[in-house]
């Protein structure tokens, strides 16, 4: 036994090795997909910039025509945010929904209350709508979440989403509508 003592110590370094290597290739890709649903984002918001600098220039009565430009492309904005937000949620994973929250709505959950129960589990999802709340000055976004058990749709519930534009990024801000 005592002849093979480095044998087992290059085991153990080689699996230590793999897990950190396994490690490393997740966070990066991780890192991958979280930079390229952002830079769609950044897309997006370029767009939105373009347009409404153009409508800009326009007359008055241009003017509640670009508002209203600018909201619908809010509204696109803020749709795509809750559905990247709730592709996040159908993992269960915290971490991947973190780049579509605010802090404040973040830090209002942990791993275990986010993962919610396993049974039923969330299944897919429909947006049903969306609206600019002028009063709040914030998006909402209502959805149609379905809920799997042992591989069936077992029923649904309805959310609404408050989403915020935080200098041209959108982020889900709350969430009404119960706990999945």
């Amino acid at each position: 036994m005592k002849k093979y003592w480095w044998v087992i110590l290059v085991i153990c370094l080689l699996i230590i090795g793999a897990i950190c290597g396994f490690y490393y290739w997740v966070a990066l890709k991780y890192q991958k997909d979280q930079k390229s649903l952002q830079d769609e984002l950044k897309a997006l918001r370029e767009q939105t910039t373009a347009r409404s600098s153009v409508t800009q220039t326009a007359s008055a009565t241009a003017t509640k025509t670009a508002s209203v430009n600018l909201h619908e492309e809010g509204l696109a904005s803020a749709r795509a945010v809750v559905e990247k937000y709730l592709e996040a949620k159908q993992t269960r994973s915290l971490e991947n929904a973190k780049p579509y929250m605010t802090e404040s709505f973040y830090n209002s959950f942990t791993q275990e209350t986010f993962a919610g129960v396993s049974s039923p589990s969330m299944g897919r999802f429909e947006i049903t709508s969306a609206e600019f709340v002028e009063a709040a000055g914030l998006y909402e976004v209502k959805t149609k979440v379905y809920f799997m058990l042992n591989g069936e749709e077992t029923g649904s519930g309805d959310f609404s989403f408050m989403v915020v534009d935080e200098n041209g990024k959108f982020l889900v801000n709350e969430m009404k509508g119960g706990s999945f």
